[in-house]
């Protein structure tokens, strides 16, 4: 037996093997239960909510979930990892999910999309080794990457809101000049004024809250939360105050905006600043080189001799001036 194709027949093997087992598995998972009997009405609801996000979720739920729940259990669900989903779930406005649910999904996709891969790139020329290896890298990294775009996603949508606000904020402000109604009708204006925008979807939740009974000063509370930016919970610790002291919203929401914008203009001259001091040292690389390229011309035209006269030249003008002092 050749011993060097020993990982090859070992990766075949491999993928024949998974293929065979990823196939009983689907099989065994599109006709299994989703949810046991007796499972409360909000339970199902969110398990539906989250079958419509996500279509692996659907056709995996029956793995997911026992281990989500068996994961909630352990100590270590208390982790800066569970920290970092819950935080971008929440600000992406998907507290139906939890963590742990999250998680366990990313890892069995991750098992798919590494054998999709392996299988990709061994039949494609890779070999069945590499396959192998890209298969494990993919199952092995995949879950940080997905966080890591989750987050990005975060950070976007937040960047979005606070970008927006002090324009939503003058026009409420307008709005409460001219008498046009409670805070909640302001929020409604400003939603429709900004369909399909973070900061419209935002004040859309919060509307439909309220709707539901929720206090205002709560409302403004969880969107505080949800965001976890400082503009933010200046806005609603400013306006929940003015709110207990009966002091006119017109007002709060004027100086909040014109705060907001001093704050952004702050930042641009901080980030100038900062631009400048970065740029220094790479301009003064750039400058030494031009410097060291002409003083290195200039002593290699006096190091080197000129280039010796051929026949029928002359110092002064070359062939031209040899032929014209022949005619």
């Amino acid at each position: 037996m050749d011993v060097s194709a020993l990982p090859v027949t070992v990766a075949s093997v491999f993928y024949a093997l998974a293929g065979v087992s990823g196939g009983i598995w689907w099989l065994a998972l599109r006709d299994a239960p989703r949810e046991a009997f007796g499972t409360p009405e909000m339970e199902t609801r969110r398990r539906l909510k989250m079958r419509r996000e996500s279509a692996s979720f659907a056709m995996l739920e029956p793995l997911v979930m026992p281990q989500a729940e068996a994961l909630e259990l352990d100590p270590g669900t208390s982790s800066p990892l569970f920290g970092r989903i819950n935080k971008a779930l929440i600000i992406l406005g998907k507290e139906h999910w939890h963590a742990t649910e999250w998680l366990v999904l990313r890892r069995k996709e991750a098992v798919l999309m590494g054998l999709m891969a392996g299988l990709v790139l061994g039949f494609g020329g890779f070999g069945s080794l590499g396959g192998l290896i890209a298969g494990v890298l993919i199952w092995l990294k995949f879950p940080e990457m997905a966080l890591r775009t989750e987050e990005k996603k975060a950070a976007l949508h937040r960047q979005r809101v606070v970008t927006r606000l002090p324009f939503a904020l003058d026009l409420m402000a307008l709005m409460q000049e001219a008498g046009v109604g409670t805070f909640q009708q302001c929020i409604r204006t400003v939603r429709d004024e900004m369909p399909d925008t973070p900061l419209g979807t935002e004040l859309a939740l919060m509307d439909a809250r309220i709707s539901q009974g929720t206090s205002q000063s709560e409302t403004m509370r969880e969107l505080a939360k949800r965001m976890d930016d400082n503009d933010i919970e200046n806005l609603v610790l400013a306006v929940n105050t003015a709110e207990e002291k009966g002091t006119r919203l017109k007002d709060t929401m004027r100086n909040l905006a014109e705060q907001m914008r001093l704050r952004k203009v702050q930042w641009m001259e901080k980030s100038a600043e900062q631009a400048r001091v970065h740029i220094t040292w790479p301009a003064m690389c750039v400058v030494v080189g031009c410097m060291i390229l002409m003083v290195g011309l200039v002593v290699l035209n006096a190091v080197m001799p000129p280039p010796p006269i051929s026949a029928g030249q002359d110092a002064s003008g070359g062939m031209l001036g040899g032929l014209v002092t022949e005619s």
